[in-house]
């Protein structure tokens, strides 16, 4: 007995699984049997059949029967391999498909049957399974249409034999993508893990379209249709019976003057949030549309993205205006105003309701998407105010519309002239948008084929020039790469982006005076011949928006989207390159810094007598060693000397300070604790301590941070009384860097001081910039949720000092070395 046969046994009695899944696993036994192929095909009592596995074009080389143990079941396998079989594997099989049709049978159906204790528990495991690898999950309600009248009209015979046909159409329609399990009677389950969230509703309309058309054997004009709720399951905490309660709810609320809806569709959401509708813009509207032919999921409502996908599989013109009309009814929808679509509004609604422009523009998507219809010809969207109506045309021609109009009604329209070989296969974003600064764009992001930005922060904060060379060295790059790319929209306020708008208006130029080609290639590092191939280009392709004006630049991607010219994808013209000029074989001791430069450590009491040891041992330069100051005393000094603390914590003062814990302590509440503390005054001026603390409150989401932010900084300033007497304040400022690590929320902090005595200053100084960074991550975890407070954590504290300092009396250096050898191993 091989380890897969007990590995597949266990599998099966834990799980239900898709044929999909089974087939995956039907294969992995046979690799483990030493097997080519395994193929079997399942007879229920009504000749009903179901194949799995896989078969192969040669002779089998066993074509057998497996026992099933139900009378009412034949199993046939038949199975390929290079040697004989051997006889166990007859057995394993028998094992193995009694398991995964939970044999023998509870009822005729080819199906799991719920009343089966073992399938309960199966259905709430294979719920979390999907759920627990990352899978969205739809679990079906389907409840048949006044089925009581079948058995009323024939009997219950006929009446079982037609549950039999349609449980068989169920599992055909789901057995690839999905797991069909009889409920009871005429109400059936469906489990299906999807990625795309239309994917439910599309399934559920195939499982209506065939129950409707089907000829049941052995009665004559049954129109079967049923009510079918589907709960969407994204939480983990939701179980099965759950699941199953939410969507029968989502059909038949089972409340005061609501009855069931038959031959309907309902979705529900649990813990879904409420979703924000954005306002009606056509033209926004059709660019979003334009840009994303190549998205089926557009309009951030499951119903909307199901009638795009719908209207791009038409196959017949003529038909499809019934087809539609026939969706649409079955959806039933309600009315509202707004608009769904990606980037306009925020979350998912569930709610079956649609605006007059969300219809047009989810048909006008899916007709445009269309290879069938679509191709090489002209589809047109028209609103018509007066009747309150749209009408989708193909060419000429009436392909859907949504009520009769009058013929002299005045329109509103929106047109494409689609590819000869279908939209897919083209270039749908034509438009680069340069952004000057980082305001948020009027209009998504993702309509453009890339946003280039401008910091304009250095322009702003720093009164410096704007970054013009890398805005143009990356646009050149991309135009030279793409050369599909018409059109390059420049938005923002201009006088933060000065000298890229006017390199860029004055394109024609470029090669004269100051635009030179070697001074450009020179400066934005691309090969002039690029430069030169780009400024043909650009010279027609640019325009400049008005600051603030959303409406113009809107409008502006409006006019390119109805363009006619298409661009067929091709491969990169100019696959990733680099200008070599570094050498990486770098002469490491060359450049790295030394020992006196700063050092790492894992905690304070071990930073105090490491810090001494470098210092009283290194060579430094002779300029930096006896050294007198005002008072006359000899020192040795190390600039800008970095310790960074990797586990900083108040618990850990050094040795030499343990009997000193309330000086330490003392000292940090004098300077930086009480409100008028020596440093905590000049860090609370202006309100910075407060506005910094509520930044780095607003980055905190509950997914982690929104953002790495370089802002939360805590200044103090110089005390100048005169020229002559300027009182260098020993703390310079405090940067708090909220970052993430794996689930967690760390800050770092970083404490920077001017200058530091070694064997009393440094302690004491970093006692104080330990016990403050305590201080301020307990503040910031008090301002946020108990949730997200338990995920902040303290991150590294790097303590930077211009002047770290060393006397070189006697008694200073003897006490120095003492306390190194109280530490030493």
């Amino acid at each position: 007995m091989s380890l897969c046969y007990r590995d597949f046994l266990e599998s099966l009695s834990k799980s239900l699984w898709t044929i999909q899944e089974f087939n995956t696993l039907l294969q992995q036994y046979a690799e483990s049997a030493a097997l080519k192929s395994i193929a079997l095909e399942i007879t229920g009592s009504r000749g009903e059949k179901s194949v799995c596995g896989q078969e192969l074009t040669e002779q089998p080389k066993m074509d057998t029967s497996l026992d099933s143990k139900d009378s009412s079941v034949q199993i046939r396998c038949r199975i390929w391999a290079e040697q004989a079989v051997d006889a166990q594997i007859q057995t394993e099989l028998s094992d193995i498909m009694r398991n995964y049709l939970h044999l023998p049978r509870a009822s005729e159906c080819l199906l799991p049957s719920y009343g089966n204790a073992a399938v309960k528990e199966k259905c709430n495991f294979t719920l979390h399974r999907f759920l627990d690898h990352g899978q969205a999950v739809a679990v079906f309600m389907v409840d048949l249409d006044h089925f009581k009248k079948v058995n009323d009209k024939y009997d219950h015979d006929i009446g079982s034999a037609v549950l039999v046909q349609f449980s068989e159409l169920l599992r055909q329609q789901c057995q690839e993508e999905a797991i069909t399990i009889h409920r009871s009677g005429d109400e059936f389950f469906i489990l299906m893990p999807y990625d795309d969230i239309s994917a439910p509703l599309s399934l559920a309309y195939r499982i209506r379209e065939t129950a409707r058309t089907h000829l049941y054997q052995g009665v004559q004009g049954i129109d079967l249709t049923a009510a079918q709720g589907i709960c969407l399951c994204q939480n983990k905490e939701i179980s099965f019976e759950e699941a199953v309660k939410n969507a029968e709810d989502a059909y038949y609320p089972k409340v005061k003057n609501q009855t069931k809806m038959r031959d309907s569709v309902r979705l529900v959401c649990p813990g879904n949030s409420q979703c924000s509708r954005g306002e009606e813009n056509r033209k926004e509207a059709f660019v979003i549309v334009k840009t994303h032919l190549d998205c089926s999921s557009l309009f951030q409502n499951p119903y909307l993205d199901f009638l795009s996908s719908f209207a791009a599989c038409r196959k017949n013109e003529a038909l499809a205006q019934d087809e539609i009309d026939g969706a649409i009814g079955w959806i039933t929808p309600g009315d509202t105003t707004g608009m769904l679509l990606l980037g306009k509004s925020t979350g998912t609604s569930y709610q079956c309701e649609w605006s007059l422009d969300e219809l047009a523009f989810a048909l006008f998507h899916g007709f445009c998407r269309n290879d069938i219809l679509g191709r090489n010809r002209k589809i047109k969207l028209a609103f018509y105010e007066e009747s309150q109506s749209f009408t989708i045309f193909l060419d000429n021609d009436v392909l859907y519309s949504s009520r009769e109009k009058t013929s002299e009604e005045k329109c509103e329209s929106y047109s494409l002239k689609l590819p000869e070989k279908g939209a897919g296969q083209y270039e749908v974003r034509t438009s680069v948008l340069i952004q000057i600064g980082y305001q948020e764009l009027p209009i998504p992001e993702e309509c453009f084929y890339r946003v280039i930005r401008i910091d304009s922060r250095a322009t702003i904060g720093g009164n410096l020039p704007d970054f013009w060379a890398a805005a143009l060295s990356e646009l050149i790059e991309l135009l030279w790469d793409k050369p599909f790319l018409e059109h390059v929209l420049v938005c923002g306020k201009r006088e933060y982006g000065q000298t890229f708008c006017d390199i860029l208006e004055h394109c024609r130029q470029w090669g004269d005076g100051a635009y030179s080609f070697s001074f450009l290639s020179k400066k934005i590092r691309q090969p002039i011949e690029h430069i030169q191939g780009c400024q043909k280009h650009l010279v027609d392709a640019v325009q400049f928006i008005k600051p603030d004006d959303r409406q113009h630049l809107i409008s502006s991607l409006a006019d390119v989207c109805q363009g006619d010219s298409w661009h067929q994808r091709v491969p990169s013209l100019n696959p990733d390159t680099c200008h070599h000029f570094l050498n990486r074989s770098l002469g490491y001791e060359k450049i790295r810094l030394r020992i006196e430069d700063g050092c790492v450590v894992d905690t304070m009491e071990e930073a105090f007598p490491t810090v001494l040891e470098i210092i009283r041992n290194c060579s430094v330069d002779n300029y930096l060693d006896n050294i007198r100051d005002q008072a006359g005393r000899v020192f040795r000094e190390l600039p800008n000397f970095k310790v960074v603390v990797k586990k900083p914590s108040s618990k850990h003062v050094p040795e030499y300070y343990e009997e000193e814990k309330e000086q330490l302590e003392s000292y940090y509440q004098s300077v930086f604790s009480d409100e008028d503390g020596f440093f905590q005054k000049h860090l609370r001026e202006n309100g910075q301590y407060d506005a910094v603390l509520r930044h780095i409150n607003h980055l905190i989401t509950k997914g982690g941070i929104q953002y790495a932010t370089r802002r939360a900084i805590l200044v103090v300033p110089h005390i100048i009384g005169n020229p002559e007497d300027i009182m260098p304040l020993g703390l310079v400022a405090v940067y708090i860097a909220p970052r993430m690590l794996e689930d967690d929320i760390i800050l770092d902090f970083t404490f920077t001081w001017r200058t530091v005595e070694a064997m009393v200053g440094f302690p004491y100084s970093l006692y104080g910039s330990v016990r403050y960074a305590e201080k301020i991550l307990e503040a910031v975890q008090r301002e946020c949720s108990a949730s997200q407070g338990s995920r902040l954590k303290m991150g590294t504290l790097s303590y930077l000092a211009y002047s770290f300092h060393m006397f070189l009396d006697k008694p200073y250096t003897q006490i120095i070395r003492g306390i190194i050898n109280d530490a030493s191993i």
